[in-house]
């Protein structure tokens, strides 16, 4: 394996959580109750992983979680490594004696194959589907007979290229008990090794993935509390849960480089966006979605541009929209608007449209690998949190949901028990992974699904389409909702619409 490397040092004792605490000054303890070690480096793809550990006493004990595959890593209590991806155990290798205790761990995600070392000892795990891993959960769990897990000597070695795998197992050194070392290849661009396989196994354009690899849209998610989550599950009782994609939604227009531009005029007195919107590569057949916001997006992923219109509407051969935006480098962007255009943008928090909706492709692929957007019917009026830039609530309670406010489910929850529809298992694995973000209000509590308009069919009704031939409304009231996590929130005043 040959890479371009930058050495960082990074103490693990900094990313300690949950009440863990430090043995001495070189190694990490982490108490026998749930507490964990976390390390995330997002924007690139892991090529290797590896640890040193020692246990107090023999005992089971998770090790270590990649969450993004689903793969966990535990010592048994009787000498060997036991490696597991959802519920299934895919091998086992074990320790050798001695060595005071201590045990070194590597892990290679290569292709189809991870592969596994425990004291020099090697083993081949057939792991189909690998995806891109960016957060690392040490510890967890275990019973107080167990003791202290302790933890040293961690290295993530990543590359946006993937590598022929080593031939030998490596060379068995004796863990480093000074400090962690973070070795992180020279950064690749935005969204390398990040774009999940295309269906006929081919890669996808980084650009084909909007915003950056690190968004709020795109990275895992952090731990969770639930302070919102009593008050979401009550607005679900205000009328029927729904997937917008016909109406209230909003077809997407991918437009090559070539693309004919016309201007778009702004039906109120702002230059600046009116300036955005004197070369817009419009298709000529392109209508806005139904429903009363008559909202569109333009995506050129040539320039790297976004441009998205509400109440878009063609008259006298022209077109005219009321607001809306234009972002530039939306491959890098953080997901909203930034600077003087804080306030453009349809939703009423200025995150684009494009951010969270449930795409074609997504569905077509069978994995949703960012978070979902949501409208409530009840916001907070005045306030909002992070990444909202903006809102248009109008619920008087300190109570209310901000819009902005971040779900996920708990990561905890094993899905393969619910036996939920295709497509609301792949919104339950998004909102496993990637969360969920209030970012506008509706007449019910909606996600959104691309309107298939621009493709000439539906793919979403009919007895063999992605609702399975139900109601949306019976979809959603299948995910899981009770197992919701509220993300912690920075509420910020004052502003609306």
């Amino acid at each position: 394996m040959e890479f371009a490397r930058v050495a960082v040092i990074v103490l693990l004792l900094a990313s300690v959580a949950g009440g863990a605490s430090a043995a001495s000054a070189s190694t990490v303890r982490l108490a026998p109750g749930h507490t964990t070690v976390e390390r995330e480096v997002p924007g690139r793809s892991t090529v290797a992983l590896a640890f040193s550990y020692r246990s107090q006493r023999p005992a089971a004990r998770p090790l270590l979680a990649l969450e993004a595959n689903a793969i966990r890593v535990t010592d048994d209590g009787h000498g060997r490594v036991v490696v597991y991806r959802a519920a299934r155990r895919l091998g086992r290798v074990p320790r050798r004696a001695g060595r005071g205790g201590w045990a070194r761990v590597r892990l290679r995600l290569a292709g189809r194959r991870l592969e596994v070392w425990v004291d020099g000892r090697s083993a081949r795990l057939s792991a189909r589907h690998l995806r891109a891993e960016r957060r690392f959960v040490f510890g967890g769990r275990a019973a107080p007979s167990a003791g202290a897990l302790f933890l040293d000597a961690l290295s993530i070695t990543r590359s946006a290229v993937d590598r022929s795998p080593p031939t030998a197992a490596p060379t068995q050194t004796a863990p480093q008990l000074s400090a962690v070392q973070d070795e992180v290849a020279a950064a690749p661009g935005p969204g390398s090794g990040d774009a999940p396989p295309a269906p006929n196994g081919e890669g996808v354009s980084p650009r084909q993935r909007p915003f950056a690899p690190d968004s709020f849209w795109n990275a895992p998610l952090a731990p969770a509390s639930n302070a919102l989550v009593g008050e979401l599950r009550r607005q679900l009782d205000l009328g029927a849960p729904w997937i917008n994609t016909t109406q209230y939604s909003v077809p997407v227009y991918r437009v090559p480089a070539d693309q004919p531009t016309v201007r778009v005029t702004l039906d109120i007195p702002y230059q600046p966006l009116q300036q955005a919107w004197e070369a817009v590569p419009v298709p000529a057949d392109a209508r806005a979605a139904g429903g009363t916001d008559h909202a569109m997006v333009i995506w050129q992923p040539s320039t790297d541009t976004l441009w998205e219109f509400w109440l878009m509407q063609r008259s006298d051969g022209a077109w005219h929209a009321r607001w809306g935006g234009r972002m530039t480098g939306v491959s890098s962007s953080p997901g909203h608007y930034t600077g003087a255009e804080r306030n453009w943008g349809v939703s009423a928090t200025s995150l684009p449209l494009l951010g969270g909706l449930i795409t074609l492709d997504d569905v077509r692929s069978g994995h949703i690998d960012h978070a979902l957007g949501l409208a409530i019917p009840e916001a907070r009026r005045n306030w909002w949190t992070w990444p909202a830039q903006r809102t248009d609530g109008k619920k008087d309670d300190p109570g209310a949901i901000p819009e902005g406010a971040r779900f996920r489910l708990d990561p905890a929850l094993d899905l393969n028990r619910l036996h939920l529809y295709p497509l609301v298992r792949m919104m339950a694995e998004a909102a496993q992974r990637y969360g969920i973000v209030v970012r506008d209000q509706s007449g019910v509590v909606a996600f959104a699904g691309e309107d298939p308009t621009p493709t000439g069919s539906n793919p979403w009704a009919g007895p063999g389409g992605w609702f399975s031939g139900q109601y949306p409304s019976t979809l959603v009231q299948q995910f899981p909702w009770a197992h919701l996590q509220a993300l912690r929130t920075d509420q910020q005043c004052c502003g609306s619409r």
